[in-house]
């Protein structure tokens, strides 16, 4: 197979099974898995995991907005939906067509697409989700009473299939004792309200607040189902290793070596002249930059590996090149491979303190116009460009 010569990402998809494992390994057996793979998969490509995450037996899969789950069924995922996302009412028909199950975040929405339902004969199915401290969505867990009168006159509109109601928390990465209270507390908003709403007997067949973190973390706290996110994809929902789970990488960018060449003692480097030789310096010039997905906060601070090692990013790096001192490398040639994140010496967590943000960000930053090489068994089985994904 013909492999994309400029900068791609390699997914590596028996990683991907294997952490699936590894998350199912923390769970109870009757305990259901929800895949969430929106952002494509937190930059993964959402078609291909999903079809590796539903051969592995995946229960859900959870995306954040109606486009999302149209991109899943058009690839013939057939395990329900979460869209984790308001819903607007005017799209109630295509969201029906999807077969997609709505999250519900107040009275006010619930009304709203019942009435919308109604008015053409169908029944959706909903999800209540109840905020309980991260302050974005849901019904009001502080006012206790109010959230329970509310999901309570939802649950029970006619044209409404409530199945589900779930919570995110806001601190479950936290390694200090303060992010773990916070943690604690919104749980006990989550359970107090489940638990009044059965004895009212308003029952839910699905109860989740659970996501990688949690899950991982805090086992106890898995209900009826848990929500896996960035432990997919192989990294520590809290940035450190976690004892007794052994997550691999999912996702490894890397580009081409397109010119290698020397610069003297005081010459300068690249946009803004950031850099300047202090003594003769041999430079490669590689083919990705921050367009592809290599932030630009690491311009004169980050690194790639090469297979002679690993080599400083020096000058700024541009939009679709940037520049490494290999200074002493001298068996590297034009077109050899250099890695950005994703070996074995320099991950997406690396990356992600390096430039100040966190490993979301660094792999859903990885643009759409960077192929997608899908791997199994260290061979590449599919690549996939932007028009297929």
């Amino acid at each position: 197979m013909e492999l994309y010569n400029r900068c791609w990402a390699e997914i590596d998809l028996d990683n991907l099974r294997h952490n699936f494992q590894q998350i199912k390994k923390k769970l109870h057996s009757k305990t259901l898995v929800m895949a969430v793979v929106k952002a494509d998969a937190y930059g993964h490509g959402a078609k291909a995991v999903a079809k590796a995450l539903e051969q592995s037996r995946a229960d859900w899969f959870a995306v954040a907005e109606l486009g999302e789950a149209r991109n899943l069924r058009e690839a013939g995922i057939t395990r329900p939906i979460l869209v984790l996302g308001p819903i607007d009412p005017r799209q109630v028909a295509q969201a029906a067509a999807l077969d997609v199950t709505h999250s519900i975040c107040s009275l006010e929405d619930a009304k709203a697409l019942d009435e919308a339902a109604a008015e053409l004969g169908i029944r959706p199915r909903a999800h209540i989700q109840l905020d309980t401290g991260m302050g974005r969505y849901g019904f009001n867990a502080f006012d206790p009473k109010g959230a329970v009168e509310d999901i309570t006159e939802a649950c029970r509109l006619r044209g409404l299939e409530v199945t589900g109601i779930y919570t995110h928390f806001a601190t479950a990465d936290a390694l200090d004792e303060q992010g773990i209270e916070y943690l604690k507390r919104q749980h006990w908003y989550f359970y107090n309200i489940v638990r009044v709403l059965k004895k009212r007997r308003v029952n839910f067949r699905i109860v989740h607040c659970a996501n990688s973190a949690t899950a991982i973390r805090f086992p106890q706290l898995q209900y009826s189902m848990v929500r896996a996110g960035i432990a997919l994809y192989g990294l520590s929902p809290t940035g450190a290793p976690i004892e007794g789970t052994d997550l691999r990488p999912v996702m490894a960018l890397k580009a081409r070596i397109v010119r290698i060449h020397e610069i003297a003692k005081g010459q300068s480097l690249g946009y803004g002249c950031s850099f300047t030789a202090a003594a003769p310096t041999k430079v490669a010039v590689v083919s990705a930059g921050y367009a592809d997905g290599v932030p630009r906060l690491l311009s004169n601070r980050g690194y790639a590996h090469t297979r002679c090692g690993v080599a400083p990013i020096v000058g700024n790096v541009c939009m679709d090149a940037l520049m490494l001192d290999i200074t002493g490398m001298d068996d590297l040639r034009t077109g050899d491979t250099v890695t950005f994140f994703g070996s074995s010496t320099i991950t997406a967590d690396n990356v992600a303190s390096l430039a100040e943000t966190i490993s979301y960000e660094v792999l859903c930053g990885v643009s759409r116009r960077v192929p997608r090489v899908y791997m199994e068994n260290r061979q590449p089985v599919e690549v996939a460009d932007f028009t297929d994904r």
